[in-house]
């Protein structure tokens, strides 16, 4: 009996492991467009971030369409509107560390329309490693000289990306 329970038990945390990321696809009834969506939950500020008054919260997201477009973003939660990065919606710079080891500058640009921070450019290569990582962090400049420091989980992110790209039929990242 304490056999099955702990089957169970572990069985449990697995799944909740690999819920990390999800995956939404869609077809556009007019155009007939395929888009899919592989992204993360919800994630608060780094805990080093107290100087933050607000709730701030961000989800990871890469998408793509049967265009053979792709993209990977930063969705923000609340929205960025009257600060200063909504102002500069020229190029952001970011930082991109890979499982607490490897780390770059990275370039972002501002999307009112869907909230987020766009990186510009390392998309096949950011891809990748998060098909084949155990987590991300990304830190971007936020208000009066701070940064908003995010870590992502990427469990279970190789099988969402999977299911999102072959729906668009583009390449896809199985890690």
């Amino acid at each position: 009996m304490n056999r099955l329970f702990l089957f169970f038990l572990l069985l449990g945390v697995f799944n909740t492991a690999s819920a990390n990321w999800k995956s939404y696809l869609s077809i556009d009834s007019e155009s007939n467009t395929k888009e899919g969506f592989a992204f993360t939950d919800w994630t608060n500020l780094s805990p080093s971030d107290s100087w933050a008054d607000d709730k701030i919260e961000a989800a990871l997201v890469a998408s793509c369409n049967d265009k053979g477009e792709k993209s990977l973003y930063v969705r923000l939660l609340p929205t960025y509107s009257n600060t200063e990065i909504e102002q500069r919606l020229d190029t952001i710079t970011g930082q991109i560390k890979w499982d607490s080891s490897y780390s770059y500058d990275a370039p972002f640009t501002y999307d009112p329309d869907l909230n987020a921070l766009l990186l510009l450019s390392g998309l096949d290569d950011s891809l990748s490693m998060i098909s084949d990582g155990n987590n991300v962090t990304i830190r971007i400049p936020w208000l009066k000289g701070q940064h908003a420091e995010f870590n992502f989980s990427l469990n279970g992110s190789s099988n969402a990306l999977k299911t999102a790209f072959e729906h668009c039929l583009v390449e896809t990242y199985t890690g």
